[in-house]
């Protein structure tokens, strides 16, 4: 019959998990950032610019009332 067994995080582990949650946090934030600026960046084109990409003007202001933190 198997025994689980919980071993305790060793002190290096145990410094490493906030440390992880940390740096998804700042990935997080990063994304967040990016998408903002692609969305501000998007409603600055003229329509000449939205014509060459193919992008109709209530595209972009459907995604631009989307918050940022919506992918």
């Amino acid at each position: 019959m198997a025994t689980l067994v919980n071993h305790p995080l060793t002190l290096s582990q145990a410094a490493t998990a906030p440390a992880r949650s940390a740096y998804r946090l700042q990935d997080l934030y990063r994304a967040w950032q990016l998408r903002r600026h692609e969305r501000e960046s998007y409603g600055r084109m003229s329509e000449r610019d939205l014509r060459d990409a193919g992008v109709a003007r209530w595209d972009i202001e459907r995604e631009l009332a989307r918050p940022f933190w919506r992918d």
